[in-house]
């Protein structure tokens, strides 16, 4: 019994020291192969995270490198063109010498490729037929016709509606000492006529007004504008100076050639020629198209007629026949077959062809 019972107290004394030894943790510890594991990996982690960060930084600041570099060099390109082009003679006496001075600060580059346009604008539809469909004047001019040249600070003079004319660059008038304007046609309205005064400077040039009726004003002659209660005859179309004597009545009916004389301007350049007379361009033209016109606004009424003996090719081919080019051309919303044309004249070197 003794026995049995001092082994017992032997074994419940162990068991506890056993459960303590057993209890001792058996695995690795905090700095045991499994935590050296894991540190590796979060070393490897964090070493590859730099090292993408660095390269990453690398490639940017090489591209900036390089993009700052080609900038600098784009720069220096420009700034080398810019300074060549500084030394590089620029003669504007192309287009001065083929408008008559008129043209003082286009270059000759510019004005070569204008002058290329022109020269190589068809104005017909049908240029072997270019009467064809004339039966419709108001789809002839749709098909036919169209701006050959550029001005390059044309103005509407004379504001909104139907009176005012487009001007090639009427501010060059300024420069003129002897700038002279032939208004034929206007019923007292003087719309054009005074804002010319604005464009070009008051009393800069001498205004002649010619219509039937009394459309003198007070302030005309301040402005240098005279008033001439004549109509436009013509040379060759008798009939049509017949008719227009009748309606004159009493006042004078005068040739183109008779003004010139009567008014002394013989040898004077008309600066601008505005004519809107109601139909007589197509028994008139022929008087005034080949003289010393330098810009030509007209308002044109359809298609000559088959009594007048010419065609609308016959008209037009006389401007160009005559070194105009156009550069305008304005439908009159008032009438169906009625056009706002304006031309410019050239010399004849400018339209000939290399």
């Amino acid at each position: 019994m003794p026995i049995i019972t001092t082994t017992r107290r032997k074994r419940r004394s162990i068991k506890p020291f056993q459960q303590r030894e057993t209890m001792k943790p058996t695995g690795p510890s905090v700095f045991g192969p499994r935590s050296n594991k894991r540190t590796l990996s979060s070393f490897l982690i964090l070493f590859i995270g730099v090292m993408l960060s660095i390269a990453a930084v690398d490639i940017w600041s090489r591209r900036r490198l390089s993009t700052s570099s080609d900038q600098q060099a784009f720069r220096t390109s420009v700034s080398t063109n810019q300074h060549q082009k500084s030394f590089e003679p620029w003669s504007t006496g192309l287009a001065a010498k083929q408008s008559f001075g008129f043209f003082d600060d286009i270059g000759d580059t510019a004005w070569s490729r204008m002058r290329n346009n022109a020269v190589n604008f068809q104005q017909y539809r049908k240029p072997q037929k270019p009467d064809t469909g004339n039966e419709d004047p108001w789809r002839w001019y749709i098909n036919n016709l169209e701006p050959d040249f550029s001005c390059p600070h044309a103005a509407r003079v004379g504001g909104h509606g139907d009176g005012p004319k487009w001007v090639c660059d009427p501010h060059r008038l300024q420069a003129k000492d002897d700038c002279l304007i032939y208004s034929i046609g206007s019923s007292g309205n003087y719309l054009f006529e005074d804002s010319l005064l604005g464009l070009a400077g008051k009393g800069q040039c001498e205004i002649h007004v010619f219509d039937f009726g009394d459309f003198d004003r007070p302030e005309n002659a301040d402005n240098r504008i005279f008033y001439h209660p004549w109509g436009l005859g013509s040379s060759y179309d008798d009939v049509y100076s017949d008719r227009i004597k009748k309606i004159a009545g009493e006042q004078e009916v005068l040739t183109f050639q008779e003004i010139l004389r009567r008014l002394n301007h013989e040898n004077r350049t008309i600066d601008l020629f505005k004519i809107d007379c109601e139909g007589c361009e197509w028994s008139s033209y022929k008087d005034w198209i080949d003289k010393d016109l330098r810009q030509i606004q007209i308002e044109v009424h359809g298609l000559p007629s088959a009594r007048s003996g010419i065609s609308g090719s016959d008209f037009y081919n006389s401007f160009r026949n005559n070194s105009f080019a156009m550069f305008s051309k304005e439908h009159n919303q008032f009438t169906k077959s009625c056009y706002e044309l304006s031309y410019i004249k050239l010399s004849k070197d400018f339209w000939e062809t290399n």
